[in-house]
């Protein structure tokens, strides 16, 4: 990761931080009797595992995108990826993202000295570009640029005479001029393996176009939409779709016919079939055009048909005919019949048309038209539309390497009815299929890229993975790894604290239980049995033990002289003699089996709960340069710590010596009455 970026995000979090109204603010300005002098304590410590939904939450909060915009445009683009990769990476730190998203869903209730442990991913070093990939922005191709390239010749698709790689460049450095090095876009084009008319063919002299054969992406135009015109096949039946729901911003999509030629007809008549689903606003007008050029609809004059059609909300999700419109008016060798859609998801514009068995009908005095509509059609069915990767090398825009897009022809061809993979159709199985039959002669260690779109919650969205040929099979990589972060509030504010201080107070609460109940776990794993068998019913506890006197029942440590090494230390097999003159009137000797009592169970419980933490927490990393502690308080029960305290009574200290592991370091009393030696203990 860049180290300028680092900075960046360094200081924009710090000019930041003091920003904002507090709850205190509202609820003074806003309820009555509200007093926020009154402190009301909640101090928790608190696990959380993030959802995807959470990523995007993360990547949307105002807070964090406040920071990025500080931070300057690459951190901008590595906040958005973590709400699309749904992980954060070294150029998105979840040091620096996570506190506002904590602070939104802890900071009403949590007071300070609260800590919230949040499990989240991270993009591994190798899979940096996979996240990249995965939030790469589309750029479509729009008329202009395919003008650009066949001059006037009316197409809006490459070919192999004139393929993308050739152009790529100069439509990508015209669109993004500040792009950073390193920066990946996905680009949308239509593509043709034949070469496009130049003139001298005769136009179709009529339309039926029911859409058995597919979609025609050359027919479609949709500039800087996120939303398109898409091939539905409900029940087997192919009409194309169209709607705006779920969309950010604009939505003008255009479907447009193939030339027809109405100039030798009698009484021609434009008739289709309609069917509109979740009326929300009427967003599909009908047009007629003489002078399109078959790629810039902006530019060509269009006539409005729409009143000669029916649009009634009240049929919804059923078929009709629309109506019927005379065309006597457009006798003309080059008609354009369009569709177009205009919506918007953030303002609720977003009915769903499906348009099927369009048909343009007139009394021709050519009746050798039929070859020519047969031609016209197959012509258009050549389109498809696809998808590239292209990366900027910091001086020019070129196809990303080892990189593949799985584009809507591949899903069709894989056996799927939409352009998606989903729970029911998993990439997992089909992609490592297609990479051999794409790579058949693929070396052993090679790896590539593959961009897909996936379906899930009813929303489509882009994702990616990485894979590797290992001579004979194509092995998805991981690409991240599961991190644990805990986030303290200190004053008021929430940051990342990677020492991190677990109350576990005499509550019989989950959290106090747990942590008891890991140390027990930890003893059965590891210990003699006997340091856990009862006598009274003859068998072996398994929610306590006295190797160290973890009780989860009572969520204290029972660390009575009179009880472990008697009942529980002996019998399995140790020389307690060091602890008999616990009780003696020799206050020296007693002191001093207290003494050698207590040593030894702050060692045994220290080894205990060091491994009790490696399991509680396997996922903590080491961070260079920083001790990482954890300080855990518990309330001991003893000869003169009563079990009705209440209270934690003493500390007990663990550093992370290496990832998810734990060694012990010291115990303190919290209170001086709580001192374990003092002298009042032996008065």
């Amino acid at each position: 990761m860049n180290k300028h970026i680092k900075l960046a995000l360094i200081f924009a979090a710090a000019a930041l931080a003091g920003t904002g109204c507090t709850v205190d603010d509202y609820n003074d300005a806003y309820l009555d009797g509200f007093d926020s002098d009154q402190e009301v304590t909640d101090i928790q410590t608190v696990s959380y595992t993030l959802t995807d939904a959470d990523y995007s939450s993360v990547a949307n909060n105002a807070a964090n995108k406040a920071i990025a915009e500080a931070a300057g445009p690459e951190a901008v683009e590595a906040l958005a990826a973590v709400g699309t990769a749904k992980c954060f990476s070294e150029a998105a730190p979840a040091e620096t993202y996570l506190p506002a998203f904590v602070s939104a869903g802890y900071n009403s209730y949590l007071s300070n000295g609260s800590t919230v442990t949040v499990t989240y991913r991270k993009a591994t070093a190798q899979a940096e570009e996979i996240v990249k990939l995965t939030a790469a922005e589309t750029y479509t191709v729009t008329g202009e640029n395919y003008k650009s390239v066949w001059g006037e010749t009316p197409a809006n698709y490459f070919t192999p005479s004139k393929p993308l790689e050739g152009y790529a460049d100069k439509f990508l450095s015209a669109a993004y001029p500040d792009a950073a090095e390193g920066t990946v876009k996905l680009v949308s084009y239509n593509y043709s393996d034949s070469e496009p008319s130049t003139g001298g063919e005769s136009a179709a002299t009529s339309i039926d176009e029911s859409f058995a054969g597919g979609l025609n992406a050359g027919q479609i135009v949709k500039g800087e939409s996120s939303s398109t015109w898409t091939l539905d096949s409900y029940n087997g039946v192919n009409s194309a779709k169209v709607s705006a729901f779920k969309t950010e911003g604009a939505q003008d999509l255009w479907l447009i016919s193939e030339k027809v030629n109405l100039s030798a007809s009698e009484q021609p008549q434009l008739a289709f079939d309609v069917k509109i689903s979740y009326w929300t606003h009427d967003g599909l007008q009908v047009l007629v055009s003489t002078d399109y050029n078959g790629v810039t609809p902006e530019e060509a004059t269009w006539t409005d048909l729409t009143h000669c059609f029916a649009f009634d909300g009240s049929t919804a999700g059923k078929w009709y005919t629309a109506g019927i419109c005379d065309m006597s008016a457009y006798k003309s060798d080059a008609v354009y019949i369009a569709f177009r859609y205009q919506g918007n998801g953030a303002e609720k514009r977003t009915t769903t048309y499906q348009v099927d068995n369009v048909k343009v009908a007139s009394i021709s005095r050519n009746a050798a038209s039929a070859a020519s509509t047969l031609a016209a059609m197959t012509r258009a069915a050549m389109v498809k539309e696809r998808y590239a990767a292209y990366t900027f090398n910091g001086t020019n825009w070129e196809p990303t390497p080892d990189t593949a897009v799985i584009n809507p022809e591949d899903y069709e061809a894989m056996g799927s009815s939409h352009p998606n993979f989903s729970s029911s159709f998993s990439p997992d199985v089909y992609l490592p299929v297609y990479l051999k039959l794409k790579y058949p002669y693929a070396q052993p260690e090679e790896t590539k890229d593959i961009a897909y779109q996936y379906y899930e919650d009813n929303v489509t969205s882009p994702r990616a993975d990485r894979y590797a040929f290992d001579g004979s099979q194509w092995t998805k990589v991981e690409a991240y790894e599961t991190l644990e972060g805990p986030f303290k509030k200190v004053d008021g504010k929430w940051s990342f604290n990677p020492s991190l201080t677990i109350v576990v107070a005499p509550d019989k609460s989950e959290l106090s239980k747990s942590i008891y109940q890991a140390g027990v776990d930890w003893v059965i794993a590891n210990k003699d049995p006997m340091y856990r068998y009862d006598n009274r019913s003859d068998s072996y506890m398994t929610d306590s033990e006295y190797y160290s006197g973890c009780a989860v029942g009572y969520t204290n440590l029972n660390w009575r002289i009179n009880t472990l090494p008697k009942y529980y230390w002996g019998p399995a097999g140790e020389d307690i003699s060091a602890y008999e003159n616990w009780a003696s009137d020799d206050k020296e000797a007693a002191r001093a089996s207290y003494a050698a009592f207590y040593a030894e169970t702050e060692k045994r419980f220290g080894e205990v709960m060091s491994g009790a933490l490696g399991t509680l927490y396997p996922n903590v990393k080491m961070i260079d340069g920083i001790d990482v502690i954890y300080t855990l308080e518990f309330m001991l029960y003893t000869q003169h710590i009563g079990s009705s305290t209440g209270k934690v009574t003493h500390a007990f200290e663990f550093k992370l010596v290496a990832d998810g592991k734990f060694e012990y370091v010291r115990m303190y009393a919290l209170a001086p009455e709580f001192e374990l030696m003092r002298d009042e203990n032996f008065k």
